[in-house]
């Protein structure tokens, strides 16, 4: 399989990567998928890279009486 990664962006909180691969048989698409990105979050959580995630806090003012 080739591949190829390119820096894409600067993000809000972030830097945007995208990573191009080639898969001769188009049946093992899926399975590359799956092998490339357990590889790539396993060598981040081995490496301490966290990756981000968008998280919301939700304030309740009052809750409606039924």
């Amino acid at each position: 399989m080739d591949s190829q990664t390119r820096f894409v962006a600067f993000g809000a909180s972030r830097l945007d990567f995208e990573l191009q691969s080639w898969v001769e048989n188009p049946e093992l698409r899926g399975q590359a998928l799956d092998s490339l990105n357990s590889a790539i979050y396993k060598r981040f959580m081995a490496e301490g890279i966290e990756i981000p995630y968008s998280k919301h806090d939700l304030y309740i003012n009052e809750i409606p009486k039924s």
